[in-house]
């Protein structure tokens, strides 16, 4: 018998989903990300370097990691001095866009990650959210071929996986606006569950080609993290919306998060439990010691206006090119605005 519950994360982004499983401690069993997979390049650095320092944190994080973060080594000065946990880390941080790797080259990752003794494991998974949030619609709107963007069935590619291996939970997560998104004049979320319900059903003919039928094909149940399904009841598409300030988060962050278990196991999950009252960010952090930032560490004495100057700097200078929006960059200025007038009027 395991000892650890294996985790496969598709789309996963900077590892949000997967950081969550990985940090569990102290449930009858814990979770073991053992391949995460990303597209974008900088998010893969992330779920790479997270997955370094699980190795790590094993033993003694060693003080040469914290030197990174602090600036003082390179990435590879640090992942040299630890060959071995560097090289599991490049094993279950894979750089791949799933839609465009070959579906074989999938699956043979997946099963070399998976112990052949198990018999349970948790899939996880974000697809792409630009196709669904209100904000990238309103912008792909103005682009020819916004109806038929690829980006609206990644969720598919997601599929094709359950459909394939059978996992015992699977945890799909997305923006809200995924419940009012349309592709070809229909609703997407609609679609998407019935597909859950039934992931072999739903591959497409040349789909089914790709993907190697199981020996068993199982359908899923698909249940809300808020609200209990009671006898035959069918939920309601806002009641798989999490609101994450009324579970204790310090963030108005609302998402679609929707948990299939394999219709095998009888099982229903308790939705979660709501926080008495709302948290604010000041409450978590506020103890905390106050620190500056990098940007603004060698702008010298440590106040207001020179912090205001060296931000005002940095934008003239074009150091941050990745702040392309224009609205960010006029949001930023005026903070700038409010912080030297403070400190002119001698507050802080």
């Amino acid at each position: 018998m395991l000892d650890v519950i294996p985790v496969i994360d598709l789309f996963a982004g900077p590892g949000g989903l997967n950081e969550g499983f990985a940090a569990s401690r102290g449930y009858e069993k814990d979770f073991s990300v053992r391949l995460s997979i990303e597209s974008d390049n900088a998010a893969h650095r992330t779920l790479e370097l997270r997955s370094f320092f699980r190795q790590l944190a094993k033993k003694t994080v060693p003080e040469e990691y914290y030197d990174y973060l602090r600036g003082q080594i390179l990435r590879e000065e640090l992942f040299e001095k630890f060959p071995a946990a560097a090289g599991a880390a490049a094993d279950i941080a894979w750089h791949a866009v799933l839609g465009e790797e070959p579906f074989e080259n999938v699956t043979k990752r997946i099963r070399s990650a998976l112990p052949e003794d198990t018999s349970h494991w948790v899939l996880l998974g974000g697809p792409p959210c630009q196709a669904y949030s209100t904000m990238g619609r309103s912008r792909m709107r103005g682009f020819g071929g916004f109806d038929n963007d690829h980006r609206h069935l990644l969720y598919r590619e997601y599929m094709k996986i359950v459909a394939a291996f059978n996992p015992t939970v699977f945890v799909m997560e997305n923006v809200k606006g995924l419940l009012s998104s349309m592709h070809q004049d229909q609703l997407i979320f609609g679609q998407m569950l019935a597909d859950m319900r039934d992931p072999w059903a739903s591959l497409s003919t040349a789909d089914k080609r790709q993907v190697p039928r199981p020996t068993m094909s199982h359908g899923y149940r698909i249940y809300s993290f808020t609200k209990p399904v009671v006898g035959e009841e069918e939920l309601s598409p806002t009641d798989y919306v999490i609101e994450a300030e009324h579970f204790g988060i310090p963030q108005r962050r609302h998402r679609v998060i929707l948990l299939g278990i394999r219709s095998d196991y009888d099982v229903a999950p308790e939705p979660l439990e709501p926080a008495g009252s709302l948290v604010s960010v000041g409450d978590v952090i506020g103890s905390m010691p106050k620190i500056r930032s990098s940007l603004s560490r060698n702008a010298g004495p440590d106040n207001a206006d020179n912090w205001a100057k060296h931000v005002r700097g940095v934008l003239r200078c074009g150091c941050f090119p990745e702040i392309g929006d224009v609205d960010v960059k006029r949001k930023i200025r005026a903070a700038v605005k409010v912080a030297t007038r403070r400190q002119s009027n001698g507050r802080h």
